[in-house]
């Protein structure tokens, strides 16, 4: 049901998981050299040069998170479980920025670098956010149905 507010919420999610794939978390710059931060890779940006850790493991659990906010928008009917899923989708969501964030440093005291942020990085925090509000707008739904439940 794409007509309740959660609903709503989980779709804008999900399509701003998918955008986080294509746009670069960030740019790393040496003195000598420049390096962009992808969910896919870390690659020189002028020879295309691709860093050897492995952070498609970011992309991943992008994806992940992505499918699991788009499903939960057809289990409208299960509440609790609903519940239960954006919880655990925000959960990824923070798993996701501490594994951004253990990869970052690894690259920083392997080269120096020093990081740029780009505005991809954002977005997982207003997906966390939203599934934060969508957990809110559920829970008051189903205080909704269970007080039409005492009326009969």
């Amino acid at each position: 049901m794409i007509q309740r507010i959660q609903s709503l919420y989980m779709l804008l999610i999900t399509a701003l998981l998918i955008a986080v794939l294509f746009l670069p978390f960030g740019f790393l710059q040496t003195p000598t050299e420049t390096y962009e931060y992808t969910a896919f890779s870390i690659q020189q940006v002028l020879t295309g040069e691709v860093y050897s850790l492995p952070v498609w493991i970011l992309a991943v659990a992008l994806i992940i998170n992505a499918a699991l906010s788009f499903l939960t928008i057809f289990l409208y009917k299960k509440r609790k479980l609903q519940i239960r899923l954006c919880v655990c989708s925000g959960l990824v969501l923070v798993l996701f920025y501490l594994i951004y964030t253990i990869f970052l440093f690894m690259f920083i005291s392997k080269t120096g670098a020093e990081n740029n942020t780009s505005f991809g990085m954002a977005l997982p925090l207003i997906s966390i956010i939203l599934d934060y509000m969508a957990v809110n707008a559920i829970r008051k739904d189903e205080a909704l149905v269970k007080s039409w439940d005492r009326i009969r």
